[in-house]
């Protein structure tokens, strides 16, 4: 069966074919999907999953206009911001992060002496109780629309136009207590110029992400306890988007075969997308959709 639907594909080049799958980032999941669109040049790859990095994504594309995704070294860094990022609890990376961040913590060497090593200092700007905020040495709630206006007040004290914010009316009688954190992370970042981490969290929005980087950038950090890599993931844009369009093609009748590989976008994805319906219109045009997965 798998041989008479490649060759049927193959007979199109694989116009009208679609694979829809959770993000990948195996190497060989990825060789083999890509050695199967050289094959079918008109085939498309769409990667969705509700949980995705689009925010962090857009974020680079403001920064550095391009796609690249951060790398921190907390073993680099004296002075860390997380701005509702769990980075010690979450992430691909945040086995390492833990270990790097703790080993500066650590106030004797294996000895049991006392270490010359100089402690850093963690600053959690967070909504929710996490992880990394019970680790922080300072810890500020806000509520999660919040975390926008206190990255943008920062930015602005740093010298990067991030538009004005009026303290008073976003955080009202908490205003003096944000501005006071406001100046002393300010100063805590001059005394320590290349030793900086500012980490945005995954579900703020894309320019948290990029105030992140400029600050990154601004105290000298970016090449020492912060680098930037190529994604790890072979796809760029925006995943939500891509899913519209993708749904937009099945209800135009543009797909005739969906492979659908360990994914459920009619559970996971928008009511605005309204994925069952594409699919449902695009079977009634005689279209195919096979799937595979553990749903």
């Amino acid at each position: 069966a798998a041989g008479k639907f490649l060759e049927q594909q193959q007979t199109k080049n694989g116009d009208g074919l679609r694979v829809l799958s959770r993000t990948v980032s195996s190497p060989s999941l990825r060789d083999m999907i890509a050695t199967f669109q050289l094959n079918l040049p008109g085939m498309q790859w769409i990667q969705y999953e509700p949980c995705n990095g689009d925010n962090a994504a857009e974020g680079a594309q403001l920064a550095f206009g391009q796609a690249v995704e951060p790398v921190y070294h907390f073993d680099k860094a004296a002075v860390v911001l997380s701005l509702d990022a769990d980075f010690l609890e979450r992430g691909p990376g945040h086995v390492r992060y833990t270990r790097d961040f703790t080993a500066r913590r650590d106030v004797r060497d294996h000895a049991g002496q006392e270490s010359n090593g100089a402690l850093n200092r963690l600053y959690a700007v967070e909504a929710f109780p996490t992880v990394t905020g019970a680790m922080a040495d300072h810890r500020l709630a806000l509520r999660p629309s919040q975390v926008e206006s206190f990255a943008r007040a920062l930015a602005n004290k740093r010298g990067i136009p991030a538009g004005a914010i009026d303290l008073a009316a976003v955080f009202g009688d908490a205003a003096g207590t944000v501005e006071a954190w406001i100046e002393a992370i300010s100063e805590d970042f001059d005394s320590h110029n290349g030793a900086v981490a500012v980490v945005a969290g995954p579900e703020q929005p894309p320019v948290v992400h990029a105030i992140a980087h400029a600050l990154n950038g601004q105290t000298g950090s970016i090449g020492s306890a912060v680098t930037y890599i190529a994604p790890v993931a072979p796809q760029t844009g925006s995943q939500t988007a891509n899913l519209a369009a993708l749904a937009d093609d099945m209800r135009a009748g543009k797909i005739d075969t969906l492979v659908i590989l360990d994914a459920n976008p009619v559970y996971e994805s928008s009511p605005d997308i309204d994925f069952r319906g594409a699919m449902e219109t695009m079977i009634k045009n005689g279209g195919t959709c096979i799937y595979n997965g553990l749903y």
